[in-house]
């Protein structure tokens, strides 16, 4: 079967991960990592992705492995067996091309508005996942919010408008994540979604 990578390889208990397209659908390849040998392959949204594929990077912390590929869903694996450990859906800005579900005609992404009420009308740079405590956080490149949900279980913690003139995300320090743009540059906290400071 022939895949398009749709982010780096990462290194995680042992298996070398990486986010893929396979034209049917959208998951996580695992190979082992001292021989190469294909050790299992997890699909996670299943259905024809648009022709610009958005980039997937990994977030791996311990056994799990964390991935959004910006199309109405963000996923959990356990990178030693490829076992689902949770899929959420969010509200997606654009239609979503792939769902979860085996027939590709199913129902969009259950829709969640914005915390405070503002319309989502532009997008994060890149898809980019965070794990920081209890929380998984995601920027989804389809989304014009901060999500964070529950790194055990999936379920939905908080979700915030994503800071006015901010589109990418600098890096996390401690508790909170640093975001900027071409016209500001603010400070999320990881807890709650609230803005500490912006400039």
């Amino acid at each position: 079967d022939l895949i398009r990578f749709l982010g780096s390889p990462v290194l995680c208990a042992g298996r070398l991960l990486a986010p893929f397209d396979d034209g049917a659908g959208f998951g996580v390849v695992a190979l082992d990592a001292d021989s190469g040998a294909a050790v299992w392959r997890t699909r996670v949204a299943f259905g024809s992705l648009a022709s610009q594929l958005p980039m997937a990077p990994l977030t791996v912390d311990g056994t799990s492995v964390y991935v959004c590929n910006g199309n109405g869903h963000i996923s959990a694996l356990d990178a030693c067996d490829g076992s689902a450990l949770w899929t959420t859906l969010y509200e997606s800005i654009a239609e979503p091309a792939a769902t979860n579900a085996p027939d590709a005609a199913s129902e969009p992404a259950v829709a969640t508005p914005p915390a405070d009420g503002a319309p989502a009308t532009d997008r994060w740079e890149e898809n980019l996942i965070v794990v920081a405590g209890d929380a998984v956080v995601a920027t989804p490149e389809d989304s014009g919010s901060i999500l964070a949900f529950d790194r055990r279980s999936g379920a939905p913690l908080w979700q915030r408008r994503k800071p006015e003139g901010v589109d990418y995300v600098v890096g996390r320090r401690g508790m909170a994540l640093i975001v900027a743009g071409s016209k500001a540059v603010a400070c999320v906290d990881l807890t709650d979604g609230r803005e500490r400071w912006r400039k």
